[in-house]
């Protein structure tokens, strides 16, 4: 079960549909959601920022 997750584009508990987007640190933490609608070349500088 993954905690909610209050920062990117998609907040709450619910996950809408399959294609709901988590960004994870390296410590194996979800930090960002997204929707499912959201382009994955947008999460691109999300992810160059963890790493």
């Amino acid at each position: 079960k993954l905690p909610e997750v209050t920062s990117g584009k998609a907040t709450g508990k619910d996950i809408k549909w399959n294609f709901t987007k988590f960004i994870v640190n390296k410590n194996g933490v979800p930090v960002e959601r997204y929707a499912s609608s959201t382009k994955p070349l947008t999460l691109v500088d999300s992810l160059d920022s963890l790493w």
